[in-house]
């Protein structure tokens, strides 16, 4: 089913300055605020505690996170694959989230992956397509598949003995998500037909997945029947401002996956505005830092392999279908909704939007807790609010499809 045709504006020229973003406490406030006035709750929220520690694999290090609720008792496990880049402490909003709603949430990062982007120079700033190409690549996506493969099975042997605070892990309900370079594998172990050699998770009991800035490489081929093995209800989280700097992959092709899986429980969250380093869920006050590529004087880098976009917020309200059910997705980037995207021009990475900048995040957090807790609790609320009431809630800053 081919995805609505996106009304964008060409943002380019390094004499661009981009609107200024709110503070810290500004973000804070607006997700607060956005989320009183409509989002979702889960039912029973808790406090929580974390640890991290490094696990040795094949030779390997990897970073590990457990965050979990601090009362006993066993909860549904989410395995939270960071991005390129980013450390085990990676996405601070989405996991603290999940955390409170009754989830245990542990992250898995190989330190080679974090440490890719650390120590970046000004002439490396220029070879960030080169960087993400060695990453991305099949043979970077086969170690981290057996990596993840086997740090699922050391948190179930921890658990299995009784060992805290992983012994909270339920495993007979579990969840794959990642963002940018780890939604790439958890595509990859959920059953994409990336030609990878590493063993998929089929004989796990894998029961949703969510893929934030998903990763496609339109090179790779086989577009039609890539994503056809996908069968767990999914939620794919994008935006219109979603350029990966490795200049791999553009923000049209990000609901391809979306598009080519199955259509049983498939979600698209697609934000206005919503950029790349926005996804990621870092706290607000780091999403102040810049990345070592923003920082440049102009932010002069030309990242021409990019489809850059910024829209207006009556683009995705004009596709709406109306209310909660938006079981059609109109028109389409292009024939097969794949492939070479029309209606995106080719430009610079645009900042988000600050206007809604805070409330992208709260509707990240409401709509990803709501989704879990339909496929995992079976929470007939959030079953109602998602269906009924978040497309409502989100519909000047973004659009939430279904398949």
């Amino acid at each position: 089913m081919a995805l609505y045709a996106l009304n964008l504006s060409l943002i380019s020229g390094c004499g661009y300055n981009a609107p200024k973003m709110p503070s810290a406490d500004e973000i804070q406030q607006d997700i607060v605020s956005f989320s009183e006035a409509g989002g979702y709750r889960s039912p029973g929220q808790h406090a929580v505690t974390s640890i991290r520690e490094t696990w040795k694999f094949n030779g390997k290090s990897l970073d590990i996170t457990f965050l979990s609720p601090e009362t006993s008792g066993h909860y549904p496990l989410i395995i939270y694959l960071p991005g390129l880049g980013e450390n085990a402490e990676a996405g601070t909003l989405w996991r603290t989230t999940w955390a409170k709603a009754g989830y245990t949430v542990a992250t898995v990062q190989l330190t080679s992956e974090t440490s890719a982007v650390k120590l970046l120079g000004d002439e490396d700033l220029f070879d960030l397509h080169g960087i993400g190409r060695r990453h991305f690549s099949k043979s970077d996506l086969d170690l981290r598949n057996l990596a993840t493969a086997w740090a699922i099975q050391e948190l179930k042997t921890r658990s299995d003995m009784g060992k805290a605070p992983f012994n909270k892990a339920n495993f007979n309900r579990m969840v794959l998500a990642g963002y940018d370079l780890g939604a790439q594998t958890v595509a990859s172990l959920a059953g994409e037909n990336d030609k990878t050699s590493s063993p998929k998770l089929k004989s796990l009991s894998i029961s949703a997945l969510i893929l934030i800035s998903p990763h496609v490489d339109l090179a790779q081929g086989g577009m039609s029947s890539r994503y056809q093995d996908i069968s767990a209800p999914t939620l794919s989280i994008t935006g219109n401002g979603d350029l990966d700097p490795w200049g791999i992959t553009s923000p049209s092709l990000k609901t391809a996956i979306f598009e080519g899986a199955p259509p049983t429980q498939k979600y698209l969250l697609l934000l206005n505005n919503g950029n790349h380093r926005q996804l990621s869920g870092s706290d607000p006050s780091d999403q102040q830092e810049g990345l070592p590529w923003e920082k440049r004087e102009g932010d002069e880098i030309d990242r021409e392999a990019n489809e850059g976009s910024e829209t207006s917020e009556t683009s995705n309200n004009a596709a709406s279908s109306g209310g909660g059910n938006q079981n059609q997705v109109r028109g389409g980037p292009d024939d097969q909704g794949r492939g070479q995207p029309g209606g995106f021009r080719k430009g610079r990475a645009n900042k988000a939007n600050p206007k809604h900048y805070g409330q992208e995040l709260a509707a990240i957090q409401s709509i990803t807790t709501a989704f879990l807790d339909t496929e995992i609790k079976s929470e007939s609320n959030a079953q109602s609010w998602l269906n009924q009431h978040a497309s409502e809630w989100i519909h000047k800053i973004g659009a939430l499809h279904r398949r």
